[in-house]
């Protein structure tokens, strides 16, 4: 037993050491490209960090034992920000274009925990308004879901993105091909075809017990398409969207330990989304929008009992929605609220053992109603320093996510009352227009 810990511990420490050189080897890389670029490429690169105290009325180790109903299989997958000083995250971003059409984007992000590369993509366009786009990127699913956490106004995730792809958000291997055209409207219209990694939604690894066999999916596993208008009349500006996704699911919960659990199925979701912003001039504006997330899973449950793993027939639907008003009443302050609600109704039919003397009922259907009690509401102001520096200062009042008491065959929800009180500074130097905190 020691040695197979020992082992464990080394893999892990090789697998971080593999992690911290792949992001060394991209900012190296990335600096010796800008240093190179020419009149033909132009390159940009900045450098981000992001630091925050986090005071909250729940310790930390119980917030990682709580799930969200009907949302999260198993403890807290979504990620946990951690009370006190923390230095979040760093990251390097490097972008750049050719006249031959090529653009590219990558960025290496550095936690405490270790390094990764969050995105690494390039796009290619065939003709005006039609490109492709190749690589690791955030997927376009929801108005969200492709902004890194430096572009958003609000220090966490809308509670439903949360819920259903965790802190980093929808993140994927893939390919995808776009086409724009301007025609008195801003109109985007994708499709992306992709692995469908995310383990909370979609996964794609095998699992099983001594008794049953999911083997690992055919790539690709996730498809998404969407359609995007922008609308500008003046001063007003207004941007609706409709996205869709489809892609199997395997959501392993410690199945081959024989008393676990799975579900193995296919998973459908659907986002609209509407914003309205108002410019009173190049700076000052106030803005009002939102989303709603409708998603359902059907396919088989599986479950241990008394060592023999058995299965039953499975159906969840979810929705989730937000809404937020955001107000920039002078150039160097930006304040906002958003209040964000989820829902949702999971159905395991009857697990029914066959003997020689016949079948016996182990389990009846049992169905968990959902209830529109589970929501979060943000309150935040930050302070623009400049370009490159802000500091925001945010209160979350969160009842979305409940405490797991396990008493013999009972299992109770009660509802955990989150106050969370967050101070961050954030900055973002280089070259890159977009990342800076004016936009």
């Amino acid at each position: 037993m020691r040695n197979e810990r020992f082992i464990m511990l080394k893999k892990g420490k090789k697998q971080n050491r593999k992690t911290w050189l792949l992001a060394l080897l991209f900012v190296i890389g990335s600096s010796f490209t800008a240093a190179a670029a020419s009149s033909d490429n132009a390159m940009d690169v900045s450098i981000i960090g992001d630091f925050y105290f986090l005071n909250r009325n729940i310790i930390d180790e119980k917030i990682k034992d709580a799930r969200i109903l009907n949302y999260m299989e198993y403890k807290n997958t979504g990620g946990v920000n951690a009370r006190g000083f923390n230095l979040r995250y760093g990251e390097i971003a490097a972008g750049g274009s050719t006249r031959a059409g090529f653009s590219f984007y990558g960025d290496a992000v550095l936690t405490p925990e270790g390094a990764r590369i969050e995105e690494l993509y390039f796009k290619y366009a065939i003709m005006d308004g039609l490109f492709v786009k190749a690589g690791r990127f955030l997927t376009t699913f929801g108005n969200s879901n492709t902004k890194h956490y430096h572009k958003k106004p609000f220090f966490d995730q809308a509670l439903f993105y949360w819920a259903l792809y965790g802190n980093q958000g929808l993140l994927e291997n893939g390919v995808g091909i776009f086409w724009k055209a301007i025609i008195g409207v801003e109109l985007t219209i994708g499709f992306e075809v992709l692995e469908g990694k995310n383990e909370l939604t979609y996964g794609t690894e095998q699992f099983g017990s001594n008794n049953q066999k999911i083997g690992s999916t055919t790539m690709p596993n996730l498809l998404n398409g969407f359609i995007n208008a922008k609308i500008p009349m003046g001063n007003l500006k207004i941007n609706f969207g409709f996205y869709a996704q489809r892609g199997g699911s395997r959501i392993n919960n410690d199945l081959q330990s024989n008393s676990g659990s799975a579900i193995h199925g296919m998973t459908m979701a659907m986002i609209g989304s509407l914003s309205v912003k108002y410019y009173f001039d190049s700076y000052r504006f106030i803005s009002i929008g939102g989303e709603f997330m409708f998603r359902n899973t059907s396919g088989d449950y599986f479950e241990g009992i008394s060592q023999v793993t058995y299965a039953a027939s499975y159906d969840r639907t979810n929705s989730g929605y937000y809404g937020q008003i955001l107000g920039k009443p002078i150039p160097w302050i930006l304040c906002g609220v958003r209040f964000g609600g989820i829902t949702g109704e999971e159905t395991i039919g009857s697990i029914i053992a066959s003997g020689e003397e016949g079948d016996s009922v182990l389990k009846t259907e049992r169905t968990t109603p959902g209830t529109p009690e589970y929501f979060r509401i943000s309150a935040m102001s930050q302070l623009i320093i400049n370009n490159y520096f802000r500091v925001r200062l945010q209160y979350n009042f969160d009842q979305a996510q409940s405490q797991i008491n396990d008493a013999g065959e009972q299992i109770f929800y009660p509802k955990l009352v989150e106050h969370t009180v967050i101070l961050q500074a954030e900055f973002s130097y280089g070259t890159f227009e977009k990342f800076s905190y004016s936009q």
